[in-house]
């Protein structure tokens, strides 16, 4: 009775167990700690049935300890045997492998190791070890699509120490980082400003100059803590905390442009303020300024929390509106739910800023890693992959059957192009 009783209680750990003994690698404390607990319930589970003279099913039970006591060893192998490394190949992994992993099937993880112009070599501060600039984007490019622990990392990584890891991640993001002025002007897009007025016009937008969309965002993260007196982290905390998204945080303002890129970037400021502050730091009003050609000024279109301008149209807002202005609330409300799929879209595909208890404000380069994701969801659009602002507007209202001949699909550039180049 008490055997059953254990093992009715204990369900979830022995399902972990069993899909361990199942192939899958041991890596957090968490799995560790279960299987552990699981082995030693075996043992007991087995003392009971010798007891009742039940030896068979005894003995299945201390070969299921046996089979954890192994699997628990070799997890701790993994990590710290150096031999135990298996080579990197990106030629021996198949293109869903290396999608799964970095969001980047083969052909373009390489094509943006060449737009990037990456170091051939990296070499570690921890120990010295060198590996390769293709194993050290890999490894940038699987620590940002994936949340959770270097623990959890360590097979994709080919079993590289975490240090080591550790540090050629932020080798590499202070390289990525290196072309944020890629992502923060707008009049890089000046070119294409007709085509992106145009396909919104043809979408159904009523402003007849709009060609964006302009909002901010707060990307969570854990409360900060620790390092200071006590008066010193009150008044941290409350900066950054946000009142309105109940939560600490960073906030980042975009301007969304119809192709599905990010035409201007600015950030972080801290969570407790507002999207018109952020706004005034960003100076994108003047560079709004100089965006004029043919003799028209061009718009960005945001919500109610930003004031109306010469260069910023808004939603009406109040609860005693004309049937004019619902009716134009209503048009544009499809149109700029498109900022809001930009920013889904980067925490979709880079799913270490979905890890808000992992990110600390004075321990790690926050303002680094949010810029860097945003850069490579646009690297990501360019590489062909597409997204969902780009699928809507190049579907919604084309007359002709090939979609990739549509011009807002004519704007985008290649990523050495976008990288390298000053006009678009």
């Amino acid at each position: 009775a008490n055997c059953r009783r254990e093992i009715s209680t204990q369900g979830a750990r022995a399902r972990s167990v069993h899909a361990a003994m199942s192939g899958a690698l041991m890596a957090t404390k968490w799995e560790r700690r279960v299987a552990s607990k699981s082995r030693d319930l075996l043992l007991i589970c087995a003392s009971y049935l010798y007891t009742a003279k039940v030896d068979e099913v005894a003995s299945l039970f201390v070969q299921g300890a046996v089979d954890a006591d192994r699997l628990l060893h070799r997890a701790r192998r993994d990590w710290k045997n150096p031999h135990e490394r298996t080579k990197f190949d990106l030629d021996a992994m198949s293109n869903s492998q290396c999608k799964l992993a970095t969001r980047f099937n083969k052909d373009k993880f390489r094509n943006l190791f060449h737009a990037l112009r990456m170091p051939a070599q990296y070499r570690s501060k921890h120990g010295g070890m060198v590996i390769s600039g293709e194993e050290a984007l890999w490894i940038f490019l699987v620590r940002m699509a994936n949340p959770g622990t270097w623990h959890i990392l360590g097979p994709t990584m080919h079993h590289v120490h975490r240090p080591v890891c550790s540090d050629i991640f932020y080798q590499v993001l202070d390289h990525v980082y290196s072309y944020k002025h890629c992502i923060n002007d707008i009049n890089r897009w000046s070119r294409h400003m007709p085509a992106f007025r145009e396909t919104l016009k043809r979408n159904g937008c009523p402003f007849d100059t709009c060609i964006g969309f302009i909002d901010g965002t707060l990307v969570a993260m854990n409360r900060p803590r620790g390092g200071y007196s006590p008066v010193t982290m009150d008044g941290i905390q409350r900066s950054v905390y946000s009142g309105h998204k109940k939560r600490h945080g960073l906030k980042y303002q975009c301007v969304i442009l119809p192709n599905g890129i990010i035409g201007d970037f600015y950030g972080p400021v801290l969570g407790r303020r507002t999207d018109g502050f952020m706004l005034a730091q960003s100076n994108l009003l003047n560079r709004m300024h100089t965006l004029q050609i043919g003799g028209v000024q061009y718009v960005v279109y945001g919500d109610p929390a930003y004031a109306l301008s010469r260069y910023i149209v808004r939603a009406y807002k109040g609860p005693n509106l004309s049937a004019r202005r619902r009716r134009l609330n209503r048009r544009m409300r499809p149109l700029r739910i498109s900022v809001e799929w930009g920013f889904g879209g980067i925490e979709q595909q880079w799913g270490l800023l979905r890890y808000p208890k992992g990110m600390y404000l004075m321990k790690q380069p926050l303002a680094k890693i949010y810029t860097a994701a945003a850069l490579l969801h646009n690297l990501h659009v360019l590489s062909g992959h597409g997204n969902l602002t780009l699928n809507w507007f190049a579907t919604k209202g084309n007359t002709t059957d090939d979609i990739d001949s549509t011009p807002i699909r004519q704007t985008l550039p290649t990523m050495d192009e976008y990288l390298n180049a000053a006009q678009l």
